[in-house]
């Protein structure tokens, strides 16, 4: 701009001189304008000032491409453009539509009007995509607007096709407003940029700056002067606030409220435009035309979220998924739509729900031998795109087929009919022609939750995340159906999969559309989720939808009562998941049974002895107001006493309160509730006599007057294959179905891997004989989770495992390095025996904990303990930790558990550590009354199978059975094994007698305790039962507590921290904490994270107390405080850190109280001091002249 020293040039900005209301010269000879007023705002802002040149279009182009102006002031971007500009972000968008003469004709659609002239301002997009996309229109180009306009107004032209709000500042200056009406949609949507010259990057990134730290507010005000719809407004009124963003929603449908908290807000503002990868082309989620526009479901879905929110998400188009996926990965862009789920994924993404469900295609040539099944493909060479989730699946369920990646789709399918690969597996975009040319047919559909299409955005980037999951709740259900209808309309042929009549035909097209009731809390089957319908029974019924050509409605907002009576009076046709009765059947019509449901007995954990409908007589049942089950129970039971609830949720709140006695519903609907609501001191019974086989299967029904649409569901129902089931049962009931699944079906090992199995029938197994719940030997056989773990195994292998039960532990290590052991079922990996063991990723994980006599003062940490007689069983991992760690500690080498525990209660030691599960059960066990769990330590039994080294087809095997089973299997073994974990609490309560007092052993419970508990993940009754004493521990002291991760992120916060730094709970966590309260030093300057201790604790391990600093809340305003910042360790990795804080204003301002007392004091002294000085030198002088005089001294001076 200028060299230094000499005068800022203005930065010139070339303007069109009648483009209202953007830019326009007025009749003073000044710029005025939308545009013109932003700029304005950029040149405040910058510090640069700025003048505007005026011509036409065309010459504000040239004027730019020439060098006689440095940017354009805002523009579409083009390929010829793109040839001589360089573009900023996009400051605005523009909207353009087709106009028409009121009363002359109803608008109609570009297609309509082949044949007919339309006309254009000369050389904009808008004549530029007519040429392109619709030649058979006869494109007249005019001047200006004025000179468009007029020609529509004489009729010379049948339409004007023009941006929305320049057409329309046109007709009101010439008062023709009511003249035109303007076509029923938007034709295009296209951003507006500022252009520089070609190469001139650097201008172009002080632009981008300059208009990124425009206040929001000054830019939506200044839209506001200009632009009286807000429907055209780039700036939406407040982030967040949907209350002006939903002016196109239809009025009799009730769009969500979306609310984004201050921390999206924040993030808004600081990120006013998100870049979203998306393909060029890639049918029919992504389309581009000639002019580089962007176009499809795609593009159609950001606009709805950027409606909603008020946000700026906009589209980055790539030729090659493996580029977007990279960037997009590496976060240089901010996130990526079309991406499906795979747990790899998950270290790099974060999902949003699916939009859409798409299944995978198998493509092979004509006359190859079809392959109609997933499996047939193993040992197939298979082509598939690079970089896609399908490669993981295929790694993973066909262990001996060889992957292929391919760059293109055209190239994977020009090889693939060349001969190339056996089959290409990929989500298609290629026309049923294209296909027919190349000889490739579609033989399979892989249905998996791949299928799933959603919006990843980078984890460093978890706000946005939060921002785009909002956005897409808040669509409407009436959006989606017109988004997927414009979009995924269905293929020809496809609208009678079901064979159907033409008698059902015709009922179909006299019946718009088909209500069916939907739940809102009977999960997961049928309930509401962010407005929507969700469920296996609601996906079914979109499937069958699908199959026959019904429009389905769903009726929500009810209870199952209330539906239950709208659905007899005629009013809802179809009840989608409804169990049979006699009663029922008199007046209802059912499909066949698609699902089966069993039910589940719930009681509290302290009267497990009704664990059957025998045993509650007399005491009261909850069960849902309108269930069937409620008519069989009477019958069958008339001793119990039937509570109505309205929900699940409500009834198991019951049981838990102890308000009723036992609470029966599906097993499904209770897992998914209990999974995502805390509801403790509940236990689940199996061993109950109410239902049948056929009593627990779920069907759909109507009225049985209405016999035809039962048909229909019928064959639509017959019409979905065993494949689409499978899929949908297992995105909903993932341990449900795997386990109806057989060995063979749940693990698929390799040919080496067969091999093995056949060639080693027999394993021999090292177990601890004393090591209980875990594992251990009673009457000569092998007990406990590992044994259960084991015996499934056997079930998925076929291979007989024997346990040695009669070695020592140190026997069985022995056992291990010799060759005469096998496997080690369940065993603590270390760098240690990670030298002669490999092992499999751990399938158990509890905390090492120290144990003491209730007479041994307390000890808060492992650093703690000093010189005393400190117990462990020898060859135990702990032992290794210790030893490696903590030198000073004095070891007393245990033979097994029980001993150590006897030794410790006798005396003989004064500590002892142990397995928090296996002491428990121990300790009640051998009822040593005396002991208690006094503190957690850092470390952790993650347990593991082990095998020996250079076995790599055994442990592939041990891996793949410990991956097969399910996670309700899992927890059924641990649960029925350690019970007595949920006496952990009791501990916990001593425990903190002891540890408030201790600030540093107190943090260190609690991170503990949070951890575990988040470790602990879906084991039901353990984790109820922690996390009530979680909370209970955090919120019983009066310092502010929260923790966070090894990235800073908080993971949990108490209220007296919440209260303090005047955040809710949930907006900290999930935020890096030191950006939020700990950014600016007390002298107001930045204080950097890496001089944080806080940051120090979590990334360097460095433990801190400090007095000296302060921390900010909400408002703005801070408060000093002492803090102490503790790392939280896992065996060698620190994983975070724990922060206890106080606030210590009042302290401040008493200390600095008693120091001004102290200051007048210390003046008061100095005064007395100096008078009594001044005294004895006036005694000193009058004995002096005394003494002259002759006369004797008359004081006497003591020194």
């Amino acid at each position: 701009m200028s060299m230094a020293g000499e005068p800022q040039r203005p930065l010139r900005i070339a303007i069109t001189d009648n483009y209202a209301p953007f830019t326009i010269l007025g009749p003073d000879k000044q710029a005025y304008g939308l545009f013109v007023d932003m700029w304005k705002l950029w040149s405040v802002t910058t510090g640069i000032p700025v003048e505007f040149q005026a011509s036409s279009w065309s010459e504000t182009i040239e004027a730019v491409k020439n060098g006689t102006a440095d940017v354009h002031s805002g523009l579409n971007k083009t390929k010829q453009r793109e040839a001589f500009l360089e573009f900023s972000d996009p400051i605005h968008v523009g909207r353009s539509a087709l106009y028409f003469r009121s009363g002359d004709t109803q608008p109609i659609p570009f297609e309509d009007l082949a044949g007919e002239k339309v006309g254009v301002v000369e050389g904009t997009l808008h004549d530029q995509f007519i040429q392109d996309k619709y030649p058979n229109v006869i494109r007249v180009p005019f001047a200006g607007n004025d000179k468009l306009v007029s020609a529509l107004l004489r009729s010379e032209v049948r339409a004007i096709f023009d941006e929305t709000v320049a057409n329309q500042a046109t007709l009101a200056r010439l008062g023709l407003s009511g003249v035109f009406q303007r076509g029923h949609e938007t034709i295009l949507t296209n951003f507006v940029y500022v252009g520089v010259a070609k190469g001139n990057t650097a201008l172009l990134e002080k632009i981008n700056a300059g208009f990124k730290a425009i206040a929001r507010a000054k830019l939506k005000a200044a839209e506001s002067r200009w632009l009286a719809d807000d429907f055209d407004h780039f700036y939406k009124a407040e982030l967040g606030d949907s209350s002006n963003a939903l002016n196109s929603t239809p009025q009799d449908e009730t769009s969500q409220s979306v609310v984004l908290n201050d921390k999206e807000k924040l993030w808004l503002r600081q990120n006013p435009i998100s870049r979203i990868a998306v393909m060029n082309n890639w049918p029919p989620y992504d389309f581009t035309d000639e002019e580089g526009r962007h176009y499809g479901m795609h593009s159609d879905l950001l606009r709805l979220i950027n409606k909603h929110l008020g946000t700026n998400l906009i589209v980055l188009p790539f030729d090659a998924w493996p580029e977007a996926y990279t960037k997009a990965a590496s976060g240089e862009v901010d996130g990526i739509l079309g991406l499906s789920w795979t747990k790899e994924r998950e270290k790099t993404f974060l999902f949003s729900s699916a939009y859409y469900y798409e299944p995978a295609s198998v493509l092979m040539r004509v006359g190859d031998t079809p392959i109609k099944e997933w499996k047939g493909l193993n040992g197939k060479t298979i082509l598939v795109p690079k970089n896609t989730s399908i490669i993981d699946k295929i790694k993973a369920e066909l262990p001996d087929a060889i992957v292929v990646e391919m760059l293109s789709k055209d190239d994977a399918l020009t090889r693939l009919a060349n001969g190339e690969g056996d089959a290409y597996v990929a989500w298609l975009s290629a026309s049923p022609q294209r296909l027919k040319d190349l000889k490739l047919a579609i033989t399979a559909k892989i249905d998996d939750r791949q299928g799933e299409v959603t919006l990843g955005v980078p984890v460093s980037k978890p706000v946005l995340a939060s921002i785009v999951q909002k956005g897409i709740n808040s669509i409407t259900q009436s959006e989606w159906a017109a988004l997927r209808e414009q979009w995924v309309p269905k293929a020809a042929g496809d609208t009678n999969l079901a064979n159907l009549t033409n008698e059902e035909i015709q009922w179909i097209k006299d019946h718009k559309n088909v209500t069916f009731a939907n739940e809102m809390d009977w999960p997961p089957f049928d309930f509401v989720e962010h407005d929507m319908p969700k469920g296996i029974s609601i996906e079914l019924v979109d499937l069958i939808a699908q199959k026959t050509g019904i429009n389905v409605k769903f009726v929500n907002g009810y209870s199952w009562a209330e539906l239950l009576e709208q659905f007899n009076n005629g009013d809802i046709d179809v009840l989608p998941a409804l169990y049979w009765t006699e009663e029922r059947a008199k007046t209802f019509d059912f499909t066949t049974p698609y699902a089966v449901n069993s039910s589940v007995l719930v009681v509290h954990n302290d009267h497990k002895k009704l664990n059957s409908f025998a045993a509650l007589k007399g005491h009261k049942v909850g069960i849902i107001k309108g269930f069937g089950t409620a008519e069989l129970l009477s019958q069958r039971y008339p001793e119990i006493e039937l509570v109505t609830v309205t929900n699940a949720l409500e009834g198991l709140q019951k049981v838990s309160l102890g308000t009723i006695d036992a609470y029966f519903d599906s097993i499904g609907v209770i897992s998914h509730v209990l999974d995502n609501n805390l509801v403790p001191d509940l236990v689940l019974s199996f061993n109950h006599e109410m239902k049948n086989s056929t009593e627990t299967q779920l069907h759909m029904a109507t009225l049985k007057s209405n016999k035809l649409l039962r048909n229909i569901l019928q064959k639509g129902l017959d019409a979905v294959s065993p494949e689409e089931m499978r899929t949908i049962r297992n995105r909903w009931l993932p341990l449900g179905s795997s386990e109806s699944r057989s060995v063979n079906e749940r693990v698929v090992f390799s040919n080496e891997e067969k091999a093995f199995i056949a060639a080693h029938p027999k394993l021999k197994l090292g177990v601890d004989m004393a090591w209980p719940p875990f594992e251990f030997v009673e009457d000569g056989i092998h007990k406990g989770i590992s044994a259960d773990v084991v015996k499934k195994i056997s079930e998925f292998s076929g291979i007989e495992f024997i346990a040695q039960t009669d070695l020592t532990w140190a026997q069985v290590l022995a056992g291990t390095k010799s060759g005469s052991i096998d496997i080690m079922p369940m065993m603590q990996p270390t760098a240690e025996r990670e030298e002669f063991l490999d092992f499999t990723k751990p399938y158990v994980s509890y905390p090492i904990v120290i144990l003491t006599r209730d007479d041994t003062p307390f000890i808060s940490s492992l650093g703690a303990i000093g010189s005393l007689k400190t117990g462990m069983v020898s060859g135990y991992s702990i032992e290794t930790m210790v030893k490696k760690h903590y030198q000073e500690i004095k070891r007393v080498p245990q033979t097994d558990l029980e001993s150590m525990l006897r030794n410790l209660s006798s005396g003989k030691i004064d500590v002892a550590l142990s397995n928090l599960a296996v002491a428990t059960y121990a300790m009640n066990k051998l009822n040593l009354v005396n002991l208690r769990v006094t503190a957690p330590t850092e470390y952790n039994n993650d347990l593991a199978m082990g095998v020996p080294k250079g076995n790599p087809v055994l442990l592939s095997i041990l891996q793949k059975s410990l991956d097969a089973i399910t996670e309700s299997e899992m927890n059924a073994i641990k649960n029925s094994w350690v019970a007595l974990q949920v006496e952990f609490g009791l501990d916990l309560k001593t425990m903190m007698i002891y540890a408030l007092p201790v600030l540093g052993g107190f943090i260190v419970i609690v991170g503990f305790v949070v951890v575990w508990n988040r470790k602990l993940g879906r084991e039901v009754e353990e984790r109820h039962e922690a996390e009530r004493h979680s909370r209970m521990l955090l919120e019983s002291v009066g310092e502010g507590i929260f923790g966070v991760d090894q990235i800073g992120q908080v993971t949990f916060v108490n209220s007296v921290a919440s209260e303090a730094l005047g955040y809710a709970p949930h907006e900290l966590i999930g935020e890096k904490v030191h950006a939020l309260i700990h950014h600016t030093r007390p002298d107001g300057s930045d204080f950097p994270v890496k001089e944080c201790p806080m940051w120090e604790a979590y990334t360097k391990g460095k433990v801190s107390r400090i007095d000296n600093e302060i921390l900010w809340r909400k408002d703005g305003t801070s408060f000093p405080v002492e803090y102490n910042a503790t790392p939280l360790r896992r065996h060698d990795s620190i994983i975070g850190a724990v922060i206890s804080f106080r606030d210590i204003t009042k302290v401040q301002k008493a200390t600095a109280a008693l120091h001004e007392h102290l200051e007048d004091v210390e003046k008061f002294n100095e005064l007395a001091v100096d008078r009594e000085l001044r005294m004895i030198e006036l005694k000193q002088e009058i004995n002096v002249l005394l003494k002259e005089k002759g006369a004797q001294e008359k004081y006497e001076i003591v020194q």
